[in-house]
């Protein structure tokens, strides 16, 4: 007796799926769907610490312009973004225009805040911490301007 294609496995010609091929299948749909619910929860957080570390970046950038010039540079924050200014004039930030906008779902808890840096990268007598979403806080330390 010769047998072909699906009835070599089943000589009866009834054809199916063997439980080996039902439990792979069932294990990549588990693994995608593990992907996907994963990467849908954490946007928020990575847009939170992106943010802050943009932030951060661009209060260095601030800091290292005031030290090199005689008039002071300061970044003004509001609810939901913030600019730079040379003195009183707005400057581009790196790779963006003067104002940064926050990405979705990323405020600044506190009212309006303006960190000014002067020739020394000082913010002056008073340490500021600005925090986003109650949760991230970005602190720089009075004289030294420390910035962690």
């Amino acid at each position: 007796m010769t047998t072909r294609g699906r009835n070599a496995i089943s000589p009866h010609g009834q054809g199916g799926f063997t439980l080996i091929e039902l439990v792979a299948v069932l294990l990549v749909i588990a693994i995608v769907s593990a992907l996907a619910l994963s990467r849908a929860t954490s946007t928020a957080t990575a847009n939170l610490a992106r943010e802050a570390d943009t932030l951060t970046g661009h209060l260095r950038y601030a800091q290292a312009r005031a030290m090199n010039d005689t008039v002071p540079w300061r970044i003004t924050l509001t609810g939901n973004g913030y600019t730079l200014f040379r003195n009183t004039t707005p400057q581009s930030l790196p790779g963006e225009t003067a104002t940064h906008s926050f990405a979705s779902g990323v405020s600044l808890t506190s009212g309006g805040v303006t960190v000014s840096f002067d020739r020394w990268g000082s913010p002056g007598n008073t340490t500021i911490t600005i925090t986003l979403n109650n949760s991230r806080t970005i602190t720089i330390t009075r004289n030294t301007g420390f910035i962690p």
